[in-house]
């Protein structure tokens, strides 16, 4: 791994690393090593299957140089849209809530839609084989039938803002995001963050960022999805007319193969730096604005 200058400080808040349903390129463990060898603040371990919180302690306890936070994902491995749910979770010390990823109505027909000359992401397979098996749980929506925000929805909102949770998308789609920021603001969560939106499957288009960002939310860009891809310059040019204030980078790095996430990282820097932004810029959007967008680890992790 290269040692980056610009490392130090940063907070990865979207990391995929093993124990998982598939390979990944780290474990917490060795990520965790990885981060405070490379002068990284923090990360957030992210699970599509789990909640993360006690793992995230137990890597902090074994590597206590580095913060480490936990995070859960309303897909139907934890009932879905579930307060209770989150609600142990953050007595357990967690601090991320995304909303449904694999589950999500916005990617019910993905599998299908899928271009056949493109590998799926270990998420997507296991959604397939759980299609293969007969138990793949219909698609979950943050809304009624009307349209609104759902009660099962706002239940989850309720718990977020009364233990300060950070609130992300996830995989939802625009329609989602739209009704969802306003309400979970109202309802009084501070830290709620759009997810990858220049991924294909979500696509808020830039004047949605605009008022999302008026709204009060994060913008958060994946290097994952923008690596080597014309979908980086679409990412800069968005990060420039949201305001660098109103964004973070992460890695949303794990996968089987690929650069670990720190070295991912270095690479995510380096582009930057190469597209124009200065170095504060870049302790702007990787180290600055994502360790204020989660916050002090919870008391229960030290």
């Amino acid at each position: 791994m290269r040692k980056h200058p610009l490392l130090a400080g940063v907070v990865d808040l979207h990391v995929h690393s093993f124990p998982d349903l598939t390979q990944r390129s780290v474990s917490d463990l060795d990520m965790a090593r990885l981060a405070r060898d490379a002068g990284m603040k923090g990360f957030a371990i992210k699970s599509h299957y789990a909640p993360t919180a006690e793992r995230a302690w137990l890597t902090h306890r074994v590597v206590p140089e580095v913060e480490v936070y936990g995070s859960i994902v309303l897909n139907h491995f934890v009932g879905g849209i579930n307060a209770a749910a989150v609600e142990v979770f953050a007595r357990s010390g967690g601090r991320l809530v995304f909303m449904p990823t694999s589950d999500s109505m916005n990617e019910a027909d993905v599998l299908d839609t899928w271009p056949g000359d493109q590998q799926l992401p270990p998420y997507l397979k296991i959604k397939k084989s759980m299609r293969a098996s007969g138990r793949l749980n219909p698609p979950i929506s943050l809304l009624d039938e009307h349209g609104r925000v759902s009660e099962s929805c706002r239940d989850v909102l309720s718990v977020a803002a009364e233990y300060d949770l950070v609130v992300s998308t996830g995989h939802i789609s625009p329609v989602e995001t739209m009704a969802l920021v306003p309400v979970a603001k109202q309802m009084g969560v501070q830290r709620v963050v759009v997810s990858h939106p220049e991924s294909p499957h979500i696509g808020v288009p830039l004047d949605d960022q605009l008022e999302l960002v008026r709204q009060g939310a994060m913008i958060e860009r994946c290097f994952a999805y923008i690596d080597g891809s014309p979908l980086a310059e679409t990412a800069y040019d968005a990060v420039r007319r949201t305001g660098l204030e109103s964004n973070i980078f992460s890695s949303d790095m794990g996968m089987f193969q690929r650069d670990d996430p720190v070295s991912g990282f270095a690479r995510c820097v380096d582009l930057l730096l190469a597209a124009g932004f200065g170095d504060d810029d870049v302790r702007m959007l990787t180290a600055t604005n994502p360790s204020a967008l989660v916050g002090a680890v919870n008391p229960r992790l030290v």
